[in-house]
């Protein structure tokens, strides 16, 4: 069975907020969650996150642009500016290259990041890389992708983990 490449990231998302009590999503590919979100947890958007005081579990995001320690451009205009603190845990869901076939994952980021050092982890449909003080750090490849087709894919150095997994989709 083919998979697309927003049925891959959110497949593979499903096990993220498993547990999750609030979360909070960012425009584009994290809203393709909300059909499939516990009735019990809190949802909010980016702007709700602004203006609470408290933090929430998860905040999901797509990006324009990941640097290697972290930070986030998002897709759109009028973003608010985040701060890691406003989460427990940072998940990028983007697909890995650009419109102009360039990848996300970079070293540096080329505009204003909305999110300073907030990326836990990326989840593409190539695989899903952790931010780490290794910088990007792959954990798990999609079928039928190899750690090679990642890092050819990635725009700075990649670690590949000892203990890389094969990214889970379907049942």
């Amino acid at each position: 069975m083919a998979f697309t490449v927003e049925q891959i990231i959110i497949t593979r998302l499903l096990r993220e907020i498993a547990s999750v009590k609030s979360i909070a999503l960012g425009e584009g590919i994290p809203q393709l969650l909300i059909p499939h979100l516990p009735e019990d947890g809190r949802v909010l958007s980016l702007e709700d996150v602004t203006e609470e005081a408290a933090a929430v579990d998860l905040i999901i995001v797509e990006a324009t642009e990941v640097s290697r320690t972290g930070d986030i451009c998002l897709p759109y205009e009028g973003a608010p500016q985040l701060q890691k603190e406003k989460a427990r845990q940072w998940i990028v869901a983007t697909s890995h290259f650009n419109q102009r076939g360039e990848g996300k994952l970079v070293e540096t980021v080329t505009t204003e990041p909305q999110c300073p050092g907030c990326a836990d982890l990326i989840i593409t449909e190539l695989g899903v890389i952790a931010v780490s003080e290794l910088g990007f750090e792959l954990r798990e490849v999609a079928p039928g992708r190899s750690s090679d087709d990642v890092r050819a894919a990635v725009q700075t150095s990649l670690h590949v983990a000892d203990d890389i997994d094969l990214m889970k989709l379907g049942s």
